[in-house]
């Protein structure tokens, strides 16, 4: 979030409209997806409803072969047989078929054994009518099989014979064939060689019938033991074929059952699914139009606060971070501006006090040179009324000039101090007239950003335009949105019992499209407020502005305050270093006096003329005093109004 807050204005409303059209697209995506997986669910559904009809026939079909294959049984028919055979292999087919679309390796198992008993009924109503073929009980002529017209031929022979010890083992061969034939025994096949053999004893001449009957005996066992076998292999196929036809079609009804969840699973989705991604694309972008405005009232506030702080004169409080956008980098600007005023005053205060401090020194030093230069006057009126006492004056005047000279030594010292306070004093005028040059400068700079953010919230304004034919054009889509639902119920209501589903979607989607215009007319109030706060904020800046104008004017006047300062502490330090010349000229002077002193007793003219000329000094001394007292008075008053005009701002 905090990389957000540098992005410009800008880029912050392109990515508001980036959000909402990525929000719709992702919509329609997940429609078409919806839409996609109904279609995928509605053909799982009519696919697998297919194959439980498929499967519901394999069951009959196989029913009908069990049937027909018992009635084949008690009565071997060819007709009924080949029926079958149809019938067995129409259902193997059809499951090979199923095999082919199944998808799960139970169901292919299961389908896989179904082909192995539809297999093995195959071959077992193949290899039993051949079995019954052979034994003579099927075919057109049912004529007897080999072996009974051989047991005939051998009976006739014997019967012709009157062989009585052949009678008794014929007898045991056609009672132990049809013990096994008939009455259903266990093979007794020892038991028939050993009466054969019997009968080839007594009947020798009929051995080679006996042995052919033998022969054909034998392949006839055979032939009944594999019957029986495959007559066990179809009951054990009949049994499991039954409950492998119900595995099938509980797999078909599941396979069923899966696609029908499925399909309501799609409904339920295309039902729920846009207006739940249409609130939360609106829900976000209004979170996030929401976060981008609290950003910009937060730096619209904020810059308020610093003009309203500059206008009263407010220069506290320390340096703060801002955001990266244009308000915050002006914002920035202005705490620059309040932190290079903050400096300048204070540099202003502590100058100001400098020369109010300097200005009161250079009064008392002055005062008291006043009155020493007095003090003087006076000594030499009294020189000059008591020049009849020359004796006593030149030693009261020695002692007096011996003062003096002290005096003007000190007096040295304070005009020299003086003249570098005087000095300094211009330095630091100099540098006010820098600072309040520096304070005009950045006064220009602070106003060429106020009118910078009157363009910034001008095209904020512009941009504002820009929002609202968007959010226009989106209450034109969801017209047409909902348009179109009504022609898709219209349609679904044609449709009759099979549109329904549609006619459901349709209303959804209306209530979508109304939702979606509602939530427009929302961006649009919003857009309004946001029109009406950057009205204020213009309002604001040229407020701002007018404020400008009212400080650039009092920095003009604290300009000709500080030229007024300048001047007169140029005309200061003119006087300073006049009377630095006539200090000079009081010290040579000095020395005359004290070699007037010392010639006084000699020549009372020279001390008459050497006493006017230091009068005259004295009063000139005197003027040049007063010029300096009142040129210190004017640089006091100017200090004081620097403090006052300083007072104005809180540091």
């Amino acid at each position: 979030m905090y990389r957000m807050n540098n992005w410009s204005v800008k880029r912050k409303l392109f990515s508001v409209l980036f959000v909402v059209v990525c929000g719709f697209t992702l919509l329609l995506l997940l429609n078409e997806w919806s839409k996609s997986q109904l279609l995928s669910a509605s053909a799982e559904k009519d696919h697998a409803s297919q194959k439980i009809r498929m499967t519901q026939t394999i069951v009959l079909e196989m029913a009908e072969a069990q049937r027909s294959a018992s009635e084949t049984l008690l009565a071997p028919d060819s007709k009924k047989a080949d029926k079958v055979m149809e019938q067995v292999d129409k259902a193997r087919q059809t499951l090979a078929h199923i095999q082919k679309e199944a998808k799960g390796l139970e169901e292919q198992k299961i389908l896989k054994e179904a082909l192995t008993l539809t297999e093995t009924y195959k071959s077992f109503f193949s290899g039993v009518y051949q079995i019954e073929e052979s034994l003579g009980k099927v075919g057109e002529r049912k004529n007897k099989p080999v072996y009974q017209t051989l047991l005939a031929q051998i009976e006739e022979k014997i019967v012709q014979t009157k062989n009585q010890s052949a009678i008794r083992p014929l007898l045991t061969v056609k009672k132990l064939e049809n013990d096994y034939l008939y009455l259903q025994e266990e093979k007794n096949t020892a038991q028939m060689k050993a009466a054969l053999a019997e009968m080839k004893q007594a009947a020798p001449e009929l051995a080679l019938q006996i042995e052919q009957y033998n022969q054909a005996y034998e392949k006839l066992v055979y032939a009944v033991e594999n019957e029986k076998v495959m007559i066990e292999m179809y009951h054990n196929a009949a049994n499991k074929m039954s409950p492998l036809a119900s595995s099938i079609q509980k797999a078909a009804q599941n396979s069923y059952e899966a696609a029908e969840s499925k399909e309501k699973a799609a409904i339920m989705v295309m039902k729920w699914l846009p207006p739940t991604v249409t609130g939360l694309i609106v829900l976000f972008t209004v979170l996030f139009m929401l976060y981008i405005n609290r950003g910009l009232q937060n730096s619209i506030q904020l810059l308020l606060q610093l003009a309203e702080r500059l206008k009263q004169g407010d220069l506290r409080g320390e340096s703060r971070k801002y955001s990266g956008d244009e308000l915050g980098r002006l914002a920035a600007a202005f705490d620059d501006v309040r932190q290079s005023l903050r400096s300048i005053i204070e540099s202003l205060n502590r100058d100001a006090q400098v020369v109010n401090q300097s200005s009161t020194n250079l009064t008392t030093v002055f005062q008291h040179f006043s009155s020493q230069s007095q003090e003087t006057a006076g000594s030499i009126d009294s020189i000059a009324h008591h020049a009849a006492d020359q004796k006593d004056i030149s030693r009261q005047f020695a002692t007096l000039m011996q003062e003096w000279q002290q005096d003007m030594d000190e007096i040295t010292v304070q005009t020299e101090q003086a003249d570098e306070k005087v000095k300094e004093q211009g330095e630091v005028t100099k540098r006010g007239v820098q600072a309040l040059g520096n304070l005009a400068a950045a006064t220009d700079r602070s106003y060429a950003l106020f009118q910078r953010i009157e363009d910034a919230v001008e095209e904020l304004a512009g941009k504002s335009h820009n929002i609202e034919k968007i959010t226009g054009v989106i209450s034109g889509i969801a017209e047409q949105t909902n348009l179109l639902a009504l022609n898709a119920s219209i349609e679904a209501a044609r449709a009759g019992e099979a549109g329904k589903g549609f006619s459901v979607v349709a209303e959804e989607v209306r209530k979508l499209a109304e939702q979606s215009q509602h939530s427009a007319l929302e961006i649009q109030h919003f857009i309004e407020e946001m029109k009406k706060q950057v009205t204020d904020a213009v309002d604001s800046v040229q407020a701002a502005e007018s404020q400008f104008e009212q400080q650039k004017k009092e920095q003009l006047n604290t300009r000709q305050v500080f030229d007024a300062t300048q001047a007169g502490m140029l005309l200061i330090e003119a006087f300073t270093e006049k009377t630095g010349e006539l200090v000079k000229k009081m010290n040579t002077q000095k020395s005359q006096l004290l070699h007037y002193i010392e010639d006084i007793s000699l020549s009372s003219g020279e001390m008459a003329e050497s006493t006017a000329q230091l009068a005259s000094a004295s009063e000139q001394q005197a003027m040049v005093l007063q010029d300096i007292a009142n040129s210190a008075d004017e640089l006091h008053g100017l200090a004081e109004s620097i403090v006052r005009q300083g007072e104005k701002f809180a540091l």
